[in-house]
């Protein structure tokens, strides 16, 4: 199941990253600016992927999750085949919407079924590894379009079947959404659902007799405890902003200040994507699910800001490098720490919420930080270079930037959380 899952949530990153990729060439073919290519990477996914998170997620806690992902997959690989029209920003806009909608039905819903499957203690290590899904599908998304611009020998123009004269980044999008198709018709087919689980006392799944929860009592269940998950999803929605900033705009940032062609950058930042991304993942779930973490009240959250810490320090060594190679290394960097803090915070929701609200605590924490983190980070980046710093080959400078204001505001709020957390250590 975990394998289905994190082969399923690869091919949701595909086309994201793709988008990064061709992020230079889809602006000077739709004419943008870089505030407006910023919503594109940000606003027009993240707000429609945190908002369609929670009704999908209410369904999820309900009826079938297999057959909600499977519809999911099928509605975001056509949209993605949609991109490859796009003439507008508006129908741009549209479409990354219609992308973010479909893919809103997968992590709720892979989350608590991931849940159900593993003792409480034991949940960051099966979410890092379900993180994997990240550095896989972005690998491939950079690989995949790095591939198509080579074929055509760098052409900007090409023509091929169906789609006639057009652009390469077109032809790449098509081509990404043809394949999540056969995906859900064929592979799903084997992927089971698990019988919804309950925590025992001692962390221990148990099966669950809880019937659905209304809207009421997931509110109450969040008012009693406000103070922790205020502090921790505003937290982690501006850590994961600054996260968003450094993913959407390094790509654009290596074509543009470090004169990097399209497919060198698809192969060489891919590759460090998938090992830096995969590399810090895997090592937080396992030190996650040591005994030195699991035996410290709040011990996650202690892990997640050290990984803050580590991207801000990251960020400002790839700012003073003058090199594009120097520039990749601490790039790699800031991925191996930004893994943590995308991987644990999901743990952490799990080992807190009832079974019958594990898929809408997912969804709520996607929601906001979708919205307001991932989907502003971009932003923040195009506004700082179109309009603070007036010079768009200070791109590097408005991420890092962009990183130390939100990691800087992030930190205390995720400090406080741990200090609210109330679930017992293990022991």
């Amino acid at each position: 199941m975990l394998i289905l899952l994190t082969l399923t949530a690869t091919l949701a990153y595909v086309d994201r990253q793709m988008f990064n990729l061709f992020a230079q060439s889809i602006k000077q073919d739709l004419g943008l600016s870089d505030t407006a290519l910023g919503m594109l990477q940000g606003l027009a996914f993240s707000l429609f992927y945190g908002v369609m998170s929670f009704p999908i997620a209410r369904m999820a806690d309900t009826y079938n999750r297999r057959s909600i992902i499977r519809l999911a997959v099928l509605f975001w690989s056509a949209m993605t085949v949609a991109t490859a029209f796009s003439k507008s920003f508006i129908s741009m806009f549209l479409v990354r919407a219609g992308t973010a909608s479909g893919e809103a039905g997968l992590s709720p819903s892979a989350a608590a079924m991931i849940a159900d499957m593993f003792p409480r203690s034991k949940i960051p290590l099966p979410i890092s590894l379900y993180s994997f899904s990240i550095y896989f599908g972005s690998g491939v998304g950079f690989a995949l379009g790095a591939i198509i611009q080579s074929a055509f020998g760098g052409s900007s123009l090409v023509n091929v079947p169906i789609l006639g004269e057009t652009t390469v980044w077109r032809v790449a999008f098509f081509a990404a959404g043809l394949f999540g198709l056969p995906w859900a018709v064929i592979a799903l087919k084997w992927l089971k659902e698990p019988k919804r689980a309950e925590y025992s006392k001692s962390g221990a799944v148990v099966e669950s007799s809880a019937e659905k929860a209304s809207l009421s009592d997931v509110f109450t269940f969040l008012k009693k405890k406000g103070a922790f998950f205020i502090s921790f999803v505003v937290g982690f929605t501006l850590i994961l902003g600054a996260a968003n900033a450094v993913f959407s705009w390094t790509p654009a940032i290596l074509i543009r200040v470090f004169g990097k062609s399209v497919s060198d950058v698809g192969y060489i930042f891919g590759m460090l994507f998938v090992f830096c991304g995969i590399g810090g993942a895997l090592t937080s779930g396992l030190v996650a699910n040591s005994k030195f973490i699991a035996s410290k009240k709040g011990g996650i959250l202690w892990l997640a800001m050290v990984c803050a810490l580590g991207l801000v320090l990251s960020q400002f060594m790839a700012l003073v490098s003058d090199t594009s190679t120097t520039y990749l290394i601490f790039t790699g960097s800031s991925i191996f720490f930004i893994a943590p803090c995308i991987s644990l915070p999901p743990a952490v929701l799990q080992t807190i919420a009832p079974s019958n609200m594990r898929a809408q605590m997912i969804a709520l924490f996607l929601m906001v930080t979708g919205a307001l983190g991932l989907g502003t980070g971009p932003i923040i980046v195009g506004i700082m270079t179109d309009y603070v710093f007036a010079d768009p080959m200070k791109l590097h400078t408005a991420v890092a930037a962009s990183t130390f204001a939100l990691c800087g505001l992030g930190l205390p709020l995720v400090l406080f959380s741990r200090l609210r957390y109330w679930v017992k250590p293990a022991k």
